[in-house]
Order: structure tokens, then C-alpha cells, then sequence
């Protein structure tokens, strides 16, 4: 008995062995999927960039006087009253550059043209009135509430204007321009009248044209 003792606790412990042993197995790893594009997750993202880095297309202001162009700002038509226009004399000679069409006088203008550059529409209008129509100063002021900015005043006149000589006659241009709108103006007196040319329209289009409507005025004689 004492013999089988040894044997049976040698069996006893193999068996445990067996049955402790570790058993491994190797299991595939599969690699994350992105999250779709299409998903719900994706609701918000698309509702905040909806429409990121675009804008509205530009809507047409209204013409505050037949013939003139779209985009042109309204306020830049209004004028004196038409009582005030001068009817003294005929027009003077002129040159219009080549991609100025003519609309013809109004009963408020002498003359209109308009044209379209590479970046926007624009029209020039021309008028006179008798004397000085309030002075240089109060004309600026005028134009430049027309497009809701602040007054200059007597000391900054000279400032915010161009001085020049056209056939004996002198030209003072005023360039006046609110960021969206803008409009750059001669005024020319003669003959006991004061004679306007004004460019207006989308500011981009009005600085394209410094250049055409320089020429205009030096083309100028009366």
C-alpha cells in the first residue's frame, strides 16, 4: 500500500499539469474604419459650412433716372432741382473714350453716358447750373452725404480735391468712394455756370475709369 501511495499523488500531479496549461490563440487585429462621410454625424458639420465662403449674388440697386446702369448707386442720381439747370449755352466739344455710349440729354442733363469695364457698370452724367451752385465746398458735402459720409470741412476742402487747367477753364475733381459706391466729379465754371461731369457707380468700376473720364475732361472745350 505504501508503494501505490507514490504513484497515485505522481499520476494525480500530471493530470493538474494538463489541465493548467495555457492555451493561446492568435487572433486577427482588424484595423479601425473611417467614419463615413455620409453619415448622421455629418449632419452638423454640413449645417455650419453650408454655404461657407460664398456670397449672395449682388442685387441691382433701382435707377434714380432712366439710362442709368445697374448697379449704380440711386443716391448718386439725385441732383437740384431742375429749375436750377442752367440753359445758357450749348454743350461744348467733346471726345468720349470708345466704350462710352451715349444716352443722349434729359430734362436734368446736358448729357449722359454709360459703359461697362472689366469689373463693373458705370455712367457719367452731365450737367450745369447757373453761379456756383453753393460753392465747392458745399457741393463735396452734397455728393458725399449722397453716399452716407461724413462733411469735410473748409480746412480739409483742399484735400479731397484734384486741381487743373482745361482750355483756360479750371477743373476741380473730387473722388468720393463709401467703400460699396463711388462717385469722382469735375466741376468746370464757365460763362457765369458751373459745369458737372460726374462718374458714378460700384467703386471697383469707378477707380477702372480714372484714367478714361481724365481724358474726357482734358478733351473738354467750350
Amino acid at each position: 500500500m505504501i508503494r501505490i501511495l507514490p504513484l497515485l499523488c505522481i499520476l494525480f500531479l500530471s493530470a493538474c499539469g494538463r489541465q493548467d496549461e495555457a492555451v493561446v490563440y492568435e487572433v486577427p487585429r482588424e484595423d479601425p474604419q473611417p467614419p463615413s462621410s455620409t453619415g448622421a454625424g455629418m449632419a452638423p458639420m454640413m449645417a455650419a459650412t453650408s454655404g461657407a465662403g460664398e456670397e449672395a449674388a449682388p442685387t441691382a440697386e433701382p435707377s434714380a433716372e432712366p439710362g442709368t446702369s445697374p448697379g449704380v448707386n440711386p443716391m448718386a442720381g439725385q441732383s437740384l432741382p431742375e429749375g436750377s439747370l442752367s440753359e445758357n449755352s450749348d454743350n461744348p466739344d467733346w471726345t468720349p473714350p470708345e466704350h462710352w455710349t451715349e444716352q443722349g440729354a434729359t430734362s436734368m442733363r446736358r448729357a449722359t453716358f454709360v459703359g461697362r469695364n472689366a469689373v463693373g457698370d458705370f455712367e457719367i452724367a452731365v450737367t450745369s447750373f447757373p453761379g456756383d451752385v453753393g460753392g465747392e465746398l458745399a457741393n463735396v458735402n452734397r455728393w458725399r452725404g449722397q453716399l452716407n459720409l461724413e462733411p469735410v470741412s473748409q480746412a480739409e476742402l483742399e484735400g479731397v480735391l484734384e486741381r487743373s487747367e482745361v482750355d483756360g477753364v479750371p477743373v476741380a475733381v473730387t473722388h468720393i468712394d463709401n467703400g460699396d459706391f463711388a462717385m469722382r466729379v469735375a466741376m468746370l465754371p464757365y460763362g457765369g455756370d458751373t459745369w458737372f461731369v460726374r462718374l458714378s457707380g460700384v467703386s471697383a468700376a469707378v477707380a477702372e475709369e480714372v484714367d478714361a473720364f481724365a481724358e474726357f475732361i482734358e478733351s473738354i472745350r467750350f
